[in-house]
């Protein structure tokens, strides 16, 4: 049979050399012809290519380079991909057994390894194993030469039996046990042949076979290849046909593009000395390759992002012709632009890119899920275990597919947790090595404890169990919940014991299984995954013999061998790809997008000298961009960071963009420059001051972009429009103390479904050995709440221990027994007040509506339905002829509102008068007594319209300042450091994301906005407290003056 190979200059000219040899009949129907390609990807668009000529390409096998290896030593060699044991992870273990044994000739690694040790890093031997795997496996895939002259014992000519490089000169100390170390290698008793021994005998073995005794093949040349494989295709050549298809752009020697054109020269040079013949194509004229340049100069990967987006509808608004699968976005180094970009596509719905299908190529670090999971509970033996990591164990993918849990579960979970107050620690065992084992409080354990005694238990009055104590609020719809938790959490303390030892390779083996099993499974989109990650450790055994592996190195073993598991990735599905260079190169598009070219990140390349310069990482980078820039048909566009995005300091061009000016300087060609803003609404987004116009897509962006500082005012007020649905008209005594209590949360609540100021989602990660006045607070509170449910003071004390919400041990005693002290006091007071009669309960069922209304006045049909009827169902509870209220705070205006609502309401329910109300706080009693019925539902009734109210519109009444203006709690002082006056200073306290939404810092926009409906700041806090001040027992009412802040703004 006969090779030959072909040189052509473009992609084209690839599709066209390659689609006609795999066009060619052959002389039996039943041989499937074989396409050799770089990647999967090169395969998929020449097979395409093929499909668009004939109509069809059927019956074509396709690999890489490397499988075609795999697969001929498989079929000639009879060595299978499994029993290798010179793969990477094979390979590294025993290399480990070599360095652990102390062999002569590794003085030099026992040195690094004890240094290591010394210095507390632990597992040394294990990492230099596996690094050295790495090297030795780059090596025996690129470097025959080099592995063969080691093998010898020293380089040629040399008797001074130093060990050498490709070039001839001794090794550098770092790697000059490595060459020792792969004489040693090959001196241990191994059934498989080293990778260079088996390619001679592959190579053997095709020159033996007899003609026409495989398929023809068609091989797709690489950018750059080793010796090894240009003497693989001479020995397919001497049995079978081969057409070898090289692209090289035969860049001339006086064009910048030169240094960027090593690699591919190179490999034309290798192919054309080999046995094969060779033909060559006709170059092209110089620049008829590179097609129009534009170049966005931006800011950092974010700006890009956006700016890309507008691009790519820019270039399907310019060309009805063009299709997302026409254009390629080449993303250079960092793959955050990748992501920003997916992000930004999804995130605004109203911009014409979100209409595009993008596909994203996964991370090249991306993990199997099951073995990211497997990993994880290993590595939470060992760690702090908090709380936050319980919630990211439970959001895993395959721990979500094994226990079924939802996006609402993880939502209940984080609630569960938080209320259990899980702070860190699987169990007391864990805490042991820091010294806490006896402090059990806070772990996941004690958690999960107090999670299912609340399924079996009430929470009031408090109940506890030997040192367990039940949290709340664990409903009906919580407890499969919480049954999966306390699955999650026992299976996983198991996983610890069984894992806890060091054992050999074979028992991890079922370890690993047992893991999987117990606490993973296959997510939908990752079918494979449990197979995938059982096969990692899979033969290994041989390679380990009896050594043992503690839990941190089969962790490290299964993330270092997972790495070369990637999933498949769909290329040319009809969307608008997103890759990185060597993905597609050199692979044409109509639209070809660079972004960010001059930051591709190099790495030091720890092999150099040890193999071909044309191998070289760096080298391979430049061509891959090059390969990038020639691969556009009709536009190239390179979306480049010009200004630092903190600094705006100007970013110099790099390598790839003086190259191409320096190239279209030379070709007499002037690219497009655009230079965009930090900010998509920059003034200079559309106009860079040199008449250049850029047409952006985001209207919003270009309306505030067109738009002078000062030549809108901002709005003053945030006027919503009136409701489309009424809210609803049913009420509790509690709901309506809630709307009068915070106006803007319950209006945020109603209109936009949360207030502003969501709860902190962070969970606390260390004991709460300081407590703050808030968890003071909280602390007093609920002791307060178990003594008010009749607990006796020991039993309320020790279940707030149990909470763990106090210091552990004796740290926290004196702190509960201060605030348990408070409690009592107040309890005690309210239980003497209560006279002991027993406690009974008023129905209220009232329908309130007309009577006493705030003076507001709204335009017409603001408010749907003003006087809408308002109904108050509940029950209130009495005692004798009292209401008698114990908080653990201070009689502000919450818990006054509180008593004032349910004072009224068992009025009018009762139609009785000489109701009274106490409120025992931790400042004192204060008393008030009910109006007559009628009074008291006039009085009702406008608070209920009030909130109702609230309800569809903003209402300019913050409690806790109007509290303080009425005198019933002390107004702040005057600030004379800023200049505030007392009335500023008492806004600023009050004002919080909620009033945010709506005002501004000013407590002057306040006062407008009471102004605007027809009232003021004053009239409205009388409106509210006057009532409540003139049923206080003895206290005469006097109105507030506003005189007192004549400026209200500032000092007086």
């Amino acid at each position: 049979m006969a090779g030959v190979v072909k040189v052509v200059r473009t992609w084209h000219q690839v599709r066209e050399a390659v689609t006609t040899a795999l066009a060619q009949p052959t002389e039996d129907p039943f041989v499937r012809p074989l396409l050799v390609a770089p990647s999967t990807a090169h395969s998929r668009a020449l097979l395409q290519s093929l499909a668009r000529r004939h109509g069809i390409a059927a019956g074509i096998q396709s690999t890489t380079p490397h499988g075609l290896r795999t697969h001929l030593e498989e079929q000639l060699l009879g060595i299978g991909r499994d029993e290798d044991p010179w793969r990477p992870g094979p390979l590294a273990l025993r290399i480990a057994r070599i360095i652990e044994t102390d062999s002569p000739g590794f003085e030099i690694v026992s040195a690094h390894v004890d240094a290591s040790l010394r210095q507390g890093i632990p597992r040394a031997s294990w990492t230099t194993a596996r690094q050295a795997a790495e090297a030795l496996t780059a090596l025996a895939r690129d470097s025959h030469e080099v592995l063969r002259t080691w093998a010898q014992g020293h380089g040629p000519g040399r008797d001074d039996g130093h060990d050498v490089d490709l070039a001839g000169a001794p090794l550098d100390p770092a790697r000059s046990w490595w060459a020792p170390l792969w004489r040693a290698l090959l001196a241990d008793s191994c059934s498989v042949a080293d990778p260079v021994t088996r390619h001679e005998m592959l190579v053997n073995a095709l020159r033996g076979q007899e003609t026409s005794s495989g398929a023809p093949i068609v091989w797709f040349s690489s950018t750059a290849l080793p010796h090894h494989d240009v003497e693989l295709a001479e020995a397919l050549a001497a049995s079978r046909t081969i057409t070898i298809v090289h692209l090289d752009h035969a860049i001339g020697h006086d064009d910048p593009w030169r240094t960027f054109d090593r690699l591919r020269t190179t490999t034309t040079t290798r192919w054309t000395a080999s046995l094969l013949p060779a033909t060559s194509e006709a170059p092209g004229a110089p620049g008829d390759e590179l097609a129009p340049v534009e170049i966005h100069n931006c800011h950092g990967p974010d700006r890009q992002a956006e700016v890309i987006r507008d691009i790519v509808c820019a270039v399907l608004a310019d060309d009805e012709t063009v299709q997302p699968r026409d254009v390629v976005i080449v993303c250079s180094g960092r793959q955050d632009t990748a992501h920003l970009l997916s992000a930004s596509t999804m995130a605004d719905v109203s911009h014409p890119a979100n209409q595009i299908r993008f596909t994203t190529p996964p991370p090249q670090d991306r993990v199997n899920p099951v073995t990211e999971a497997v990993t994880t509970v290993l590595g939470l033996a060992s760690s702090r275990a908090t709380g936050q990591d319980l919630l990211n164990l439970c959001a895993m993918p395959a721990v979500r597919a094994r226990f079924g849990f939802s996006d609402d579960d993880q939502e209940t979970i984080e609630r569960l947790v938080s209320q259990a107050d899980i702070r860190w620690g699987i169990d007391p065992a864990a805490r042991e090595v820091a010294g806490l084992g006896r402090i059990r409080q806070s772990t996941w354990l004690a958690g999960i404890e107090r999670m299912v005694l609340a399924i079996a238990m009430s929470s009031a009055p408090p109940t506890h169990l030997g040192t367990v104590t039940p949290i709340t609020d664990v409903g009906s719809t919580t407890i499969p919940v919480v049954g999966k938790l306390a699955e999650l959490v026992s299976r996983l303390r198991k996983a610890f014991l069984d894992t806890e030892a060091p054992a050999p390779i074979t028992t991890w083996l079922t370890r690993i299984s047992d893991i999987v099993d117990n606490l993973t499974a296959a997510p939908s989109d990752a079918p494979r995954s449990v197979l995938d990650t059982l096969s990692l450790l899979t033969g290994l055994d041989v390679a380990a013999e009896n050594r043992l592996f503690d839990r941190q190195e089969i962790i490290d073993l299964l993330i270092w061998l997972s790495r070369t598991h990637h999933g498949r990735h769909t290329w040319f599905d009809g969307s608008l790809h997103v890759c990185r260079p060597g993905d597609l190169s050199p692979i044409d598009h109509q639209v070809v997008i660079v972004v960010d070219p001059d930051q591709d990140v190099i790495r030091t390349d720890q092999l150099q000298g040890l193999r071909d310069d044309c191998l070289d990482p760096t080298a391979r980078a430049r061509q891959d961009l090059l390969d990038v820039a020639l691969s556009a048909r009709s536009r190239l566009i390179v979306v480049r960071q010009a200004r630092n995005a903190v600094t705006n300091l100007a970013v110099l061009p790099g390598p790839f963009t003086t190259t191409l000016t320096q190239s279209l300087e030379m070709r007499s060609v002037t690219a497009r420059s655009v230079d965009h803003g930090l900010q998509p609404f920059s003034p200079d987004e559309f106009c860079d001051g040199n008449g250049v116009w850029w047409r952006g897509f985001d209207h919003t962006a270009a309306h505030a972009a067109r738009c002078q500082p000062g030549s809108q005012r901002r709005r003053e007020r945030v006027v919503l429009p009136p409701v489309t649905e009424l809210p609803e008209s049913r009420m509790s005594p509690t709901d309506l103390t809630l709307a009068l209590s915070h106006p803007a949360r319950t209006l945020l609540r109603a209109r936009a479904g949360a207030p502003a100021n969501e709860r902190n989602t962070e969970l606390p990660v260390d004991l709460p050995l300081a407590p703050t006045s808030l968890d003071k607070y909280w602390i007093r509170s609920r002791i307060l709440a178990d003594l008010e449910h009749g607990s006796n003071p020991e039993d309320a004390i020790n279940a707030e221990r149990l909470r763990g919400s106090t210091p552990p041990g004796r740290l926290g005693q004196r702190i509960v027994s201060s605030l348990a002290d408070d409690a009592m006091r107040i309890s005690q007071t309210a239980k003497e007040l209560r006279g002991g009669h027993d406690e009974r309960f008023i129905e209220i069922n009232l329908d309130l509506i007309d009577g006493d209304n705030p003076p507001l006045t709204w335009p017409d049909g603001l408010i749907v339905d003003p006087m809408h009827v308002v109904s108050l169902r509940g029950r209130v509870g009495v005692r004798n002829n009292q209401i008698v209220h114990a908080v653990a705070t201070r009689a502000n205006a919450r818990p006054i509102l509180d008593l004032w609502v349910d004072l009224l309401a068992v009025a009018i329910a009762t139609d009785e008068v000489g109701w009274f109300g106490t409120l025992v706080s931790s400042d004192g009693v204060r008393r008030m007594v009910a109006p007559d019925p009628e009074h008291a539902r006039g009085v009702l009734a406008g608070l209920a319209r009030l909130a109702w109210w609230s309800n569809q519109q903003f209402i300019p009444l913050p409690v806790k300042l109007a509290h303080a203006l009425v005198g019933l709690s002390p107004m702040a002082r005057n600030d004379y450091r800023t200049g505030a006056s007392a009335l500023q200073v008492q806004w600023s306290r009050e004002r919080d994301p909620n009033w945010a939404a709506f005002l501004g810092t000013d407590v002057t926009e306040l006062i407008t906005r009471c102004h605007e409906l027809g009232t003021t700041l004053e009239e409205l806090s009388g409106w509210l407290f006057d009532p409540i001040i003139r049923a206080s027992q003895g206290t005469g009412f006097s109105p507030p003056s506003m005189a007192r802040f004549a400026h209200p703004g500032s000092m007086a």
